[in-house]
């Protein structure tokens, strides 16, 4: 349904679903934020330097029968990725997303911080994967959030497959009546 790879140098969006915002994430935006913002040292520093980020915000009603697709791919030897994903489901949206972090090369040095704030409002379900095969040389450090509301459901996944040393930090938050995660 959609398709972006993220990298040092930016972001490109190769394909994205009709009525799907799947865009480069504005620093204005109302919830940016609002979920993962400076209460840890690694989402500060995410906070502080991120340039890259997307936007994917799934319309009221919407079902999409193929899952987004996000590939954020480090390249830079001895360089920093700083990333942020800001998704919302809205009432009664359907869908998967997959976010697979990749080095260019198994000896690659890096580091990557990643930021990543998820909305699944009422009656909402999204299916949230995301991967981490990073070469055994990257240090990864994430920070996830997301806000799960009534009758609202979120399937979510994560392998860690690489990186040198890592931590990632996972919150999820029932807001509502029936919320399930």
């Amino acid at each position: 349904a959609g398709y972006a790879t993220v990298t040092e140098a930016g972001i490109e969006i190769e394909r994205a679903s009709e009525g799907v915002t799947f865009a480069p994430l504005p620093e204005e935006h109302e919830r940016l934020y609002s979920l993962v913002g400076w209460d840890e040292k690694f989402a500060a520093h995410n906070a502080a330097l991120w340039e890259h980020g997307l936007l994917v915000h799934v319309p009221k009603g919407i079902e999409l029968d193929k899952p987004l697709y996000v590939r954020i791919a480090n390249s830079a030897e001895e360089g920093s990725l700083f990333w942020r994903l800001l998704v919302i489901a809205d009432p009664g949206a359907r869908f998967t997303l997959v976010e697979e972090y990749v080095s260019a090369s198994p000896q690659l040095r890096a580091y990557t911080n990643a930021a990543v704030e998820l909305f699944v409002e009422d009656g909402a379900k999204l299916e949230y994967v995301s991967l981490q095969n990073l070469s055994r040389e990257t240090w990864h450090f994430a920070s996830h959030h997301a806000r799960v509301g009534r009758d609202a459901e979120l399937d979510w996944v994560t392998g860690g497959f690489g990186s040198k040393k890592g931590k990632v930090r996972i919150q999820n938050d029932l807001a509502g009546q029936g919320a399930t995660s």
